[in-house]
This record gives structure tokens, C-alpha cells and sequence, in this order.
């Protein structure tokens, strides 16, 4: 755990110092329909934790998962952090996307293994996680606490599941750095700065794109993944529908956050209850 330590104080003070450049430079969020917050926010606390994790892959990832993730995080970094700042038309920003995501699949299908199908579906699985992500950063404490536990637990699977790529500890360090950050997003009584497309989508993306090949092509291990970032999922995907129904109808912000973390913390239980049993009936007798 002291790699997760290093990576919360490390995110910790670099947020501190994005947002006093952020509040002197006037880089603000503006809300939204969905946003809980009603005046504009300093934005562009990700870019402390995509330093971090960037500086780490060089103490952790070696060889072939080096040389495919590396490239990709550094195209959507680079593309994330220019449209925070000049703005990238969305066909632009797919196209980045898409080219990321195809660097891992190929990496994948070398090193990883996994059916024509399965790649296929870690291809638009990684990207949509990667916008799906940044979606939900408006909203209070909300990208933070899901990137604390998605890493937690991902970096516990993958050690439970004996991964040979040594994925882990870049999970425990994606986690570290959100619970870094949300020293500064947690509602009290409001964010002081969110993480912005430079940290959101980077955090969607290092998810998926490090589980898709974590798993090796084994369908049955995403669903602790899809378990996990449920809500970020359902809650995007529905938008355009129910969810913006919801609060066209007025019902705070806040209201509507509480019923995602229900919904998550169930599914939190009922994929730990799941793995736990799984786990048991392999275990070897005593």
C-alpha cells in the first residue's frame, strides 16, 4: 500500500497547486443542467494525477504493456488537456480516442490473447468509458469516490486473479490519486475543482483499457468491472432519456447522486459476495 500512499499525498498537494493557478488564470467550469454546482468551479485538478500516473508507468510497467499503454495515455492526455484549455471539435477527439483504444486492442490481441469478438467489444467498451467517464465529472465527489473504489477493487482482483502483467499497483495508484483529489472535490458544502477532460478521461480510459487486457480475453471477469462503474455507465447511457427527465422535473443534484451510490454500493456487494463464493469453491481443501 505504500504505492497507493505515495500517489493520495503526491495527488494531494499537486490539485493544491493546479487550483491556486487555476483560480489565478480563471480556469472554471460553468454549470450545467446536470452539474451540482450553481457558479462556476475551477477545473484542471486531473492534470496533477495524470503527472503522477505518467511518472509511474516508468517506475511499474515494463516491456510490451509499456510500450502499448504508454503511447495511448500520452494521446489522450495530450488531446484531453488541449481541449480543456482551446477547445477540439468532438470528430477530432473520437478520432484521438479511437486510435488509443486501437493501440491497446492490438496490444491485446498479441500479448493478452482473446476472441476477434472480444476485442471488437474492448475497442468501443474502452472508449466509451473513456467519454462516459468524463461525462460524469461535473457533479460533485462523484468520478473521485468511483475511481477510490474502482481502483481498490481492481487492483485486489487483479492480485487475486494472479495477473502476470502487473497491472495492480498502477490501480492502487489511479485510486491513491482520486482520494488525493477529493480532498479538493468532496462537497463541503461544494467542490473547489474538478478534475476536467484531461483527468476524467484519463481515468476512464487507464480503467478500461488496463482491465481489457488485465483479463485476458475472459468474458467472465469483465463483469466485476461492468458491477463497479454500473452507475457511470446506466447513468450516461440513460441521460439523453430518464435521467434527464428526472431533473427537468427539478429534483436536486444531490438527490439524484445519492440514488447512484445506492445503486452502486449494491452492486458493490452483491459482485464481492460473488467473487468471494467464486473464490471458495476453487479454493484447495485444507
Amino acid at each position: 500500500m505504500l504505492i497507493f500512499t505515495v500517489s493520495l499525498i503526491l495527488s494531494a498537494s499537486g490539485v493544491g497547486v493546479v487550483w491556486c493557478l487555476a483560480r489565478r488564470r480563471q480556469w472554471l467550469d460553468y454549470p450545467n443542467e446536470r452539474s451540482s454546482h450553481d457558479q462556476p468551479i475551477p477545473t484542471g485538478g486531473g492534470i496533477a494525477l495524470v503527472l503522477i500516473a505518467l511518472a509511474t508507468i516508468f517506475r511499474v510497467m515494463r516491456g510490451w504493456l509499456f510500450l502499448s499503454f504508454f503511447p495511448a495515455v500520452l494521446l489522450i492526455a495530450t488531446v484531453s488537456v488541449i481541449d480543456d484549455f482551446r477547445g477540439v471539435s468532438i470528430h477530432k477527439r473520437l478520432f484521438i480516442h479511437g486510435l488509443a483504444s486501437l493501440l491497446i486492442v492490438g496490444a491485446a490481441a498479441k500479448n493478452a490473447g482473446g476472441s476477434i469478438l472480444f476485442l471488437l467489444f474492448s475497442f468501443f467498451f474502452i472508449m466509451t468509458m473513456a467519454n462516459f467517464y468524463n461525462f460524469m465529472d461535473g457533479i460533485d465527489g462523484l468520478a473521485g469516490l468511483e475511481g477510490l473504489w474502482g481502483g481498490l477493487f481492481l487492483a485486489w482482483l487483479s492480485d487475486g486473479t494472479g495477473s502476470t502483467a502487473g497491472i495492480a499497483p498502477f490501480f492502487y495508484v489511479l485510486a491513491g490519486g482520486c482520494l488525493g483529489f477529493l480532498f479538493w472535490n468532496f462537497p463541503r458544502p461544494r467542490a473547489r475543482i474538478f478534475l476536467g477532460d484531461v483527468g476524467s478521461t484519463f481515468l476512464g480510459f487507464s480503467f478500461a483499457a488496463l482491465w481489457c487486457l488485465d483479463v485476458a480475453g475472459d468474458w467472465f471477469k469483465m463483469i466485476p468491472f461492468l458491477l463497479i462503474f454500473g452507475n457511470f455507465l446506466v447513468d450516461a447511457g440513460l441521460t439523453l432519456g430518464f435521467v434527464a427527465w428526472i431533473y427537468r422535473l427539478g429534483i436536486p443534484a444531490g438527490r439524484v447522486l445519492a440514488v447512484l451510490y445506492a445503486v452502486f454500493l449494491v452492486c458493490l456487494w452483491f459482485c464481492g459476495r460473488r467473487w468471494a463464493l467464486a473464490r471458495l469453491m476453487v479454493s484447495p481443501a485444507v
